[in-house]
This record gives C-alpha cells, sequence and structure tokens, in this order.
C-alpha cells in the first residue's frame, strides 16, 4: 500500500520531468467548471427549499419557530445537496475527465516503453470509460452500504468504519484511473480488474491521495482533479515496475 501511494506522489514530479503537464491546463478548466456547476446547484436546491418552507404556513403563528424551522430546513437542504456530490462526485469527475486521462496514460505508456501504443477510437475510450467507471461505482456503493450496515448491527465494528471506507474508495478510484493506462495496453475490462485484484494493497495507496481529497466538499473535487493524471501516471508505470505480477491470463 505505501509502495503505492509513494509512486503516485513521485508521479507529480515525474509528470513534470518528462513534460506530460500540458495536460493540467484542461484538468483545471475542468476543475473549476465543475467546482462552479456543483457550488450552483447546491446553492439553487438550499434557496429553493428555504424559500419553500419560509413561504409556507408552517407554525406561521409563532414568528420564533417559523424562523428556526425555515433555518433548519435550509441547513438540513444543504446536507441533502451535499449527498449526490459525496456519493457521485468522484464518478462524474472520472467520466468527465476520461479523455484527458486516455491521453496522459497514452503518453506514459509511451515513455515507459520508448514505442506509442497502438491508437484506440475516442468513441470507444468513452463508451469504455463510462462502462468501467459505472460498474466500479456501484460496487464501491455496493460494499460501502454493506459496511454501514455491518456498523449497525455490530457496535464494535465501528470503529473500522472509516478506514474500510476509505481503502474502498481508494481502491475503486485507482482500478478506474488504472484502467486508461489497461486499455492502451490492450487489457479488456475483466483482464484489468483481475489485474488491479491480483495487486489490491498496491492499489489502495495508488488512489489513497484521490480518495482523500474526495473528502473535502467542492474544494476537493478539484484538489482531487489536479491529483488524478498523477494517478493514472503511477497506475501506468506500476505495471512496468511491478512486472513480475503482470500476468494477463
Amino acid at each position: 500500500m505505501f509502495e503505492g501511494l509513494r509512486l503516485t506522489l513521485s508521479s507529480i514530479s515525474y509528470i513534470r520531468q518528462h513534460r506530460l503537464g500540458g495536460i493540467y491546463i484542461y484538468t483545471i478548466i475542468i476543475g473549476i467548471a465543475f467546482t462552479v456547476l456543483c457550488s450552483f446547484l447546491m446553492r439553487w436546491g438550499a434557496n429553493s427549499i428555504y424559500d419553500w418552507v419560509s413561504q409556507s404556513a408552517i407554525a406561521e403563528d409563532m414568528p420564533t419557530l417559523h424562523t428556526v424551522i425555515s433555518y433548519s430546513a435550509y441547513l438540513l437542504s444543504w446536507l441533502l445537496m451535499l449527498l449526490p456530490y459525496v456519493v457521485f462526485g468522484a464518478s462524474i469527475i472520472l467520466v468527465i475527465m476520461g479523455p484527458t486521462l486516455s491521453i496522459i496514460a497514452e503518453k506514459t505508456i509511451a515513455v515507459e516503453t520508448g514505442a506509442k501504443p497502438l491508437s484506440q477510437s475516442l468513441w470507444h475510450n468513452i463508451l469504455r470509460t463510462v462502462v468501467v467507471v459505472v460498474l466500479n461505482s456501484l460496487l464501491q456503493l455496493s460494499l460501502l452500504l454493506l459496511l454501514f450496515v455491518i456498523g449497525f448491527f455490530v457496535g464494535p465494528f465501528k470503529i473500522f468504519i472509516l478506514p474500510l471506507t476509505l481503502a474502498v474508495n481508494a481502491y475503486f478510484y485507482a482500478m478506474s484511473m488504472g484502467d486508461y493506462a489497461m486499455e492502451w495496453l490492450n487489457m479488456t475490462p475483466s483482464e484489468s480488474r483481475r489485474y488491479c485484484h491480483k495487486n489490491m494493497w498496491r492499489y489502495i495507496g495508488l488512489g489513497l491521495p484521490f480518495a482523500l481529497l474526495m473528502l473535502i466538499p467542492l474544494v476537493g473535487s478539484f484538489l482531487a482533479l489536479l491529483i488524478a493524471p498523477a494517478t493514472t501516471v503511477a497506475c501506468a508505470r506500476n505495471f512496468y515496475l511491478n512486472k513480475d505480477n503482470n500476468n494477463q491470463a
């Protein structure tokens, strides 16, 4: 796990060393647009609920209670608006970043092998990205729900929920980003998943920075977008630095 974490962090300088940083201009644009859009939707949703409650007849004959209820609804609406971001934010990021992360994976493989990989269809890349990310997200969500159910019924297990949640998120984030590299290596999605399962602990480390940043509301999504290329590069480099375990069969 720690080797994977080290590889992701070292890939930041690797990107600069091999002049792969041009992709960051697109990353920053996407990050700003995504953060602004999420902020606007959350603010609009929260304000709409607040306006509806404040103009309703709920406790209107008791002004103080009416105000407390209105502002409580406003705070609750913000929490409700944050829920889709927490659950689906990373998946949306990985889908919209698909083309740029695929390009940086291609360039990394070219650096590692000295040869450009075979060209892939853009639409094929996009379709595969959507399928892989959606499938991984569903599996991730299922495991997280299972953890919370176990924690609800088994009290002592609660102390393990946070680290296990972080590990599950990191693993599936890295699996999705690693697939960009695996595609250029002509692996099928099932072969890519088997490779990730075989290197599970390393992949948890690879995805850990991205998972930690995604815990920060709104700003974290922007910062996670900046680390996503480094995670993708690390996943591609991992294949060549860990050749002894690269049995694709």
